[in-house]
């Protein structure tokens, strides 16, 4: 989930890290399905607005390339990115 007080920052960078792992899919011939980004059922929570990029696919492929985009998304800062394996609910 891609979160922030800017609404456009949020959407780019949404649009920007579907479009990294639909690369690296590619590039590589990942079994990998990127469904996204939409704007989260509750896009709006208090003063941040919340997107979604979901993965989908085998556990080994998806591990080795949430591992690679933590590494390529870690820095902090606004707007954050927060990655959750095997999410319960998309709220």
């Amino acid at each position: 989930m891609i979160s922030g007080k800017d609404e456009t920052a949020v959407g780019r960078v949404a649009a920007e890290t579907a479009e990294w792992a639909a690369a690296l899919a590619e590039r590589h011939s990942l079994d990998l399905t990127v469904l996204g980004p939409a704007p989260c059922p509750l896009v709006r929570i208090k003063t941040r607005w919340r997107w979604h990029v979901a993965l989908k696919g085998d556990g080994a492929v998806l591990g080795r390339v949430v591992r690679y985009g933590a590494t390529r998304l870690a820095g902090g800062g606004e707007p954050r990115v927060t990655i959750d394996r095997d999410p319960v609910s998309l709220l």
